[in-house]
């Protein structure tokens, strides 16, 4: 999925900055990059798809709780309406901003939710979030304006047909819960 914005980065030269991420680990450990890749992913994961999928499964079966359960994850960041209101921002784009941000925090929650019900573990979501995290939102604002416009466009496509062509294949259940595999092969 983020195959245009790794290729962006790449030839934007900000590569080195990923570099420098994984060279010098001072420069990511501090509260808000142990915030963002440690601690969010692993409670918000676990609330949401660990502890309320489960619950909505017996009720709603395997495939609405991946509708549902990003429902209530997406309701969960709009506490940045009231943080950005009280310094005083102007309230049409903070809530637009709420707005877009509720989108895809709902399409990110059910893509984890999937991968939740599709492994059987917490291990992909949490991963996957503090990835997420790391890369942001993609930026394809910067997309004309870069050396390889169609090289990086091709890139962003690519990764996005890449991700619904492997999302299932690569997310087997037999791949990751030995107790389905001694089932299947029995």
């Amino acid at each position: 999925m983020f195959l245009g914005p790794i290729t962006l980065s790449y030839f934007s030269g900000e590569s080195v900055n990923v570099k420098g991420f994984f060279e010098y680990p001072t420069s990511w450990v501090n509260t808000i990059s142990l915030r963002n890749y440690l601690v969010a992913p692993l409670t918000e994961e676990f609330v949401y798809r660990a502890c309320l999928v489960p619950m909505l499964v017996p009720g709603f079966g395997n495939v609405l709780p991946i509708f549902i359960c990003p429902l209530f994850f997406g309701v969960a960041h709009i506490h940045h309406v009231i943080e950005r209101l009280q310094l005083g921002e102007n309230p049409k784009d903070v809530w637009f901003s709420a707005i877009f941000q509720f989108g895809y925090t709902t399409v990110f929650g059910g893509y984890t939710a999937f991968l939740f019900l599709r492994t059987g573990h917490l291990i992909g979501p949490v991963l996957c979030h503090s990835f997420c995290n790391f890369m942001g939102f993609p930026a394809v604002d910067q997309v004309p304006g870069s050396k390889y416009p169609r090289l990086i466009s091709a890139s962003f496509v690519a990764g996005l047909v890449l991700f619904l062509l492997l999302a299932v294949p690569l997310t087997n259940p037999a791949w990751y819960n030995s107790v389905y595999y001694q089932h299947q092969v029995m």
